[in-house]
């Protein structure tokens, strides 16, 4: 029973590894960088877009902060913000339907993706994504607390 689930996120973790190799990747960071929007907006799409193609928050927050973190002090962007900000970002759809918690849970709960992933959608992407909004514009007023 634990075969095709853990097979899933194997091959998942898998594919992020080989993605993270590939020149095209690193063109894709860079591109978002060069996008004329504010920095805290670029962390959270960074983050974001390697949620996404991770399906996993931990990974995101693994692959993407060393990526950016740098680029966003420059920025002038703190630690605190930087870390509180891309915690809150990489939830926001890590939970996508290719996601490996999706796949073992619509498993595990006998659902169809169709049937049971909408309010998973509703909770885990849309809630988090006001989250999101709302832990950036508050460190922005408050840079400065702990």
């Amino acid at each position: 029973m634990a075969f095709i689930p853990t097979g899933s996120v194997a091959s998942i973790v898998g594919f992020t590894a080989v993605v993270q190799t590939l020149p095209e990747f690193q063109s894709m960071i860079d591109g978002i960088f060069n996008l004329n929007v504010p920095v805290g907006f670029i962390l959270i799409l960074s983050v974001c877009l390697i949620a996404a193609i991770t399906g996993s928050s931990s990974s995101s927050i693994r692959i993407a902060v060393p990526l950016v973190m740098e680029r966003c002090q420059k920025a002038g962007l703190s630690l605190a913000y930087i870390h509180r900000v891309s915690c809150f970002a990489s939830s926001i759809i890590d939970e996508l339907p290719w996601s490996s918690a999706v796949i073992i849970n619509m498993d595990i709960a006998d659902l169809k993706l169709k049937d049971g992933y909408p309010p998973i959608f509703v909770s885990s992407c849309v809630a988090t994504l006001c989250g999101t909004a709302v832990c950036a514009i508050f460190m922005q007023l408050f840079p400065y607390l702990p």
